[in-house]
């Protein structure tokens, strides 16, 4: 039956009674550095793990001041440090290779140099001794064993 319709039966209304207001409550609390731990442990997948960790320390910081633990942060800052570590690794080899291979071309540029034109056996370069062709276009081609090394066209 509808509250607010009269009983047929009875003739009588029904009522209903008001809703107590309710107390008010205190505001939930927000973790004030959830939002910062979140977007530092996301840069450190999108390759700026410097800016990742900085943001990751300040988010747990901020937490810590007020009174939370923000995990978020933490893993934040664990994982950019890992990966701006393996990231400095990588880069410190690329640049290592890149050295090598420089000294070693300087080094068959020099043979050539010494050599001329032609081809050349049993020619020894950075410990490796194979067949060195200098052309005269320029172009250089060293084999041996371990190393196989093209110079121009």
């Amino acid at each position: 039956m509808d509250p607010l319709t009269r009983d047929k039966e009875n003739q009588s209304v029904v009522t209903i009674q008001p809703i107590q207001p309710m107390a008010p409550t205190q505001p939930i609390e927000q973790d004030p550095g959830k939002t910062m731990g979140i977007i530092g442990l996301i840069l450190a997948f999108v390759g700026v793990q410097l800016i990742g960790l900085i943001l990751s320390i300040i988010a747990y910081r901020k937490s810590a001041k007020a009174g939370f633990k923000n995990s978020i942060a933490i893993v934040g800052i664990i994982a950019n440090s890992i990966l701006m570590l393996v990231g400095l690794g990588v880069i410190t080899l690329v640049v290592l290779l890149a050295t090598a291979g420089l000294q070693t071309a300087s080094a068959i540029n020099k043979q050539c140099d010494e050599l001329g034109v032609g081809i050349h056996q049993n020619v020894a370069v950075k410990g490796n001794t194979g067949t060195l062709t200098c052309s005269a276009d320029g172009s250089i081609d060293f084999t041996s064993p371990n190393l196989n090394f093209n110079i121009g066209s």
